[in-house]
Formats: C-alpha cells, sequence, structure tokens
C-alpha cells in the first residue's frame, strides 16, 4: 500500500511541476500532494528513506517546497547536513541563500567546508522566491559569511580556523558583486568574531563623509556588526542634514538596541516636524527594543495627524504591552 502511496506522490507531483503565478486547480492538487507526502513521511521509520522522500519532493515546484522545507530542516543531522549541503547548489539563489542560513544555524561541523565554498566561489543567479516572479539577481556570499560566524559561536574550537578563512576571503572587485557589499560584509565578519575596532575604521569614515549616500550607507553598515553599543558618531547622526540618513539611523540604532538611543528616538518620534519615515523607523525602533519608557508618547502617537504614524505606534505598543490597539492594522504579524 505504501508503495501505491508513494507511486501516486510521484504521478501528481509530475503533473503539478510548473512556473508562474498559482492557480486556485493546481493549489488544490499541491494540497493532495503534500498531504500524501505527509502521511508517506509520517508512516516511514527509517531515517534515510525519509530522506529520500523529502529529496524527492524537493525537485518539485517552488510553492510545494516552502511547505517541505520545515519538514526537511526537522531531520536528523546527518540527513539535514546532506539536504542542506544539496541545497547549496540549487540554480535558484533563493534556496541557496535559505541553506546558507540553515547551515549555519543547524549543520554540524562537517558542513564548514561547504559553507566556506559558498562564501568564496557562489556567483549570481535569479532569486525566484516561492509564488513569486523574480526578484532580483545575486549570489549566497553575504549570507554564507554571515553563516561562517555563526558557526563560529556554535563550535567554538572552530572560531579561529574560521576567522582565517574569512580572512582569506577573496575581496569583491568582480563587477557581479558590486550590489553585495561583500568587502564591508567581511569586515562585519571579522569583528563579530574578533571585536577588533580598527575594522570598522572605514565605517566611521563614512559617517564623517560630505556625500550623504555615504553617511547613510556607513550608518548602515554599522547594522550588520552585531554591537553592543551605538557609537556616539552613529548617536550623533541621528541629528544630520539629510533625511535619508536620520531614517537609516533611526532603524540601525533599534537594531543595536542601546538603551543611549531611547530619548534620541523618542524625541524624532514625537516630532511633528520630522519626515514621516524618520519618524516611523523611530517607532519602529521603539517597538523592536521594547522601550517602556516611550509607552506614553506612543499612545499620544495613536491619534497622530499624519495617517502612517498611528499603525505603527500600535505595532510598537502591542511589542512593549502586548495589548492590540484599534489602529493595529489588521492582519498584520508583529511576533
Amino acid at each position: 500500500m505504501r508503495c501505491f502511496a508513494v507511486l501516486m506522490l510521484i504521478a501528481l507531483l509530475s503533473a503539478v511541476s510548473h512556473a508562474g503565478p498559482i492557480s486556485s486547480d493546481v493549489y488544490e492538487r499541491e494540497a493532495k500532494v503534500f498531504e500524501v507526502f505527509q502521511k508517506n513521511f509520517a508512516a516511514e521509520t527509517d531515517p534515510g528513506k525519509k530522506f529520500e522522500l523529502v529529496k524527492d519532493a524537493w525537485k518539485e515546484t517552488f510553492y510545494f517546497r516552502a511547505k517541505v522545507l520545515p519538514i526537511a530542516t526537522a531531520m536528523p543531522g546527518e540527513q539535514l547536513d546532506a539536504f542542506l549541503i544539496a541545497m547549496t547548489s540549487d540554480p535558484n539563489s533563493y534556496y541557496r541563500i535559505t541553506a546558507a542560513n540553515l547551515l549555519g544555524k543547524h549543520g554540524s561541523e562537517k558542513c564548514l567546508p561547504t559553507l566556506v565554498k559558498l562564501a568564496k566561489e557562489d556567483v549570481p543567479s535569479k532569486r525566484v522566491e516561492p509564488g513569486c516572479c523574480i526578484v532580483g539577481t545575486e549570489s549566497a556570499r553575504f549570507n554564507a559569511i554571515f553563516a561562517l560566524v555563526q558557526f563560529a559561536k556554535r563550535f567554538p574550537a572552530l572560531a579561529d580556523q574560521i576567522t582565517v578563512e574569512i580572512r582569506n576571503l577573496p575581496t569583491a572587485t568582480d563587477p557581479e558583486f558590486k550590489n553585495e557589499r561583500l568587502d564591508d560584509v567581511r569586515l562585519c565578519a571579522l569583528y563579530q568574531l574578533t571585536r577588533d575596532e580598527k575594522l570598522l575604521a572605514p565605517f566611521y569614515e563614512r559617517l564623517k563623509s560630505k556625500n550623504a549616500e555615504e553617511r547613510r550607507d556607513g550608518a548602515n553598515v554599522f547594522g550588520m556588526c552585531d554591537l553592543k553599543a551605538a557609537p556616539s558618531e552613529l548617536l550623533a547622526a541621528m541629528k544630520d542634514s539629510e533625511e535619508k540618513v536620520r531614517s537609516t539611523v533611526a532603524i540601525i540604532l533599534g537594531k543595536i538596541a542601546d538603551p543611549k538611543a531611547v530619548p534620541l528616538l523618542i524625541a524624532a518620534a514625537a516630532d511633528a516636524k520630522e519626515d514621516r519615515g524618520v519618524r516611523c523607523n523611530a517607532v519602529w525602533s521603539l517597538g523592536y527594543m521594547k522601550a517602556a519608557d516611550a509607552t506614553d508618547l506612543l499612545k499620544k502617537l495613536l491619534d497622530d495627524p499624519d495617517p502612517a504614524v498611528p499603525a505603527n505606534a500600535a505595532v510598537a505598543l502591542y511589542r512593549i504591552t502586548g495589548k492590540k490597539e484599534k489602529q493595529f492594522p489588521e492582519g498584520y504579524n508583529a511576533d
């Protein structure tokens, strides 16, 4: 009976393999296919055969893959390693990026060479997300570099080796990688591993640039460094003359989550003359940081005349208090 079910699964899958927007009839067929897959997977007791079922299912459509992935990541170590390593060769960069992230979180020590290779050699290709059209062309190198940092934290005995591997990564001189900021990523990754302040010098220089784009870029890079405290130069950038710089800084300060930033973010959020983007980003950061000191202000902002502010304030309040106000956007997942 199980053999028949597996054959039916393969037949159904071959009938619905496609690209492009999903239609209701395709959705219904894939739901049936997935139901068969789940039954087969649950009934199978041999880890190796479970892995084969996942591998077979993975060859099919994006929509089906999105459902298979959580099941795959729950497989035992060796099977998961093999699955993720194979995924790093997928022609769609979306899945190579996903594989890099998952290897950083779940891969065993045996996966280190695969991550290093991905950080060194992956080349840009089309990124197609499940249920979407092409959303860009990129590589998995950015994600693989940060996955190596995660790997070093999970396996401290490998930290020195990983630090050397990241130092030896080729510089991103290839025009294909110009939008991926791989040299910045490399410095940020090394900083996370060594806490060597000298590595941040180029980013401080950008904050002092006369060019607003460079100042914004410098602020943005600090968000990738896993800082334990916000540098005074970054705090000062909340007073930058350019809105786009202040807007970026407001988000990055939230990611760093230094309590020293809370008064600056409260001031920006409260300023009715400030740019909408800056205010909303400041509100977002206050919620992300769960800054209780901002509660009274956020309640006032629920009635702000700018239509974008009340919804953001409601989300921030929910993150701080756990209570949803009437301005909370319906269907929004704030968790």
